[in-house]
């Protein structure tokens, strides 16, 4: 059931991607705030996810969860794959002309569990509006549309 950090390691690589193509801060710093947003909101979209398919939520605060979604989000395929979202790619196109001979595990998992996880915003067994980074993240990879981040329906 973990195996969902996969996924949405995808959503925090997209912060790398778009800090190297947004304007520098004055003072050079590097601006972190839009990975901490985005793992915080992963984190809790999980909780949501992995209480639907019948875990115990509680997991995800532990080191299988926020433990193993913080190493996953620092290197690998999935968070490379999310960077060249962030660079405004589609996955279609990232995955072609930079990633063509790579599995990855996060689209895969997308492309399997997206038509379910819309089953059960269909059926009232999850609410959407519960789950917008998982939202954005299953129309980027399951209809290659670019990764939009939904801010404003964050959880707070």
């Amino acid at each position: 059931m973990l195996r969902l950090r996969i996924f949405f390691a995808i959503g925090v690589g997209w912060a790398q991607g778009n800090f190297e193509i947004s304007e520098a801060a004055e003072n050079s710093a590097k601006m972190y705030n839009l990975a901490a947003g985005l793992f915080t909101q992963s984190l809790n979209e999980l909780k949501i996810l992995v209480a639907a398919i019948g875990g115990q939520s509680e997991t995800v605060s532990g080191l299988a969860g926020v433990g193993d979604l913080y190493v996953t989000c620092l290197a690998g395929r999935n968070s490379r794959m999310g960077r060249l979202l962030g660079l405004g790619l589609t996955y279609e196109k990232a995955k072609s002309d930079y990633m063509e001979n790579d599995t990855i595990e996060g689209a895969e998992l997308a492309k399997a569990i997206g038509p379910q996880i819309e089953s059960m915003w269909l059926d009232g067994r999850l609410r959407r509006e519960e789950l917008p980074l998982s939202d954005a993240i299953i129309r980027a990879i399951c209809y290659d549309e670019i990764l939009q981040i939904p801010w404003k329906k964050f959880m707070n």
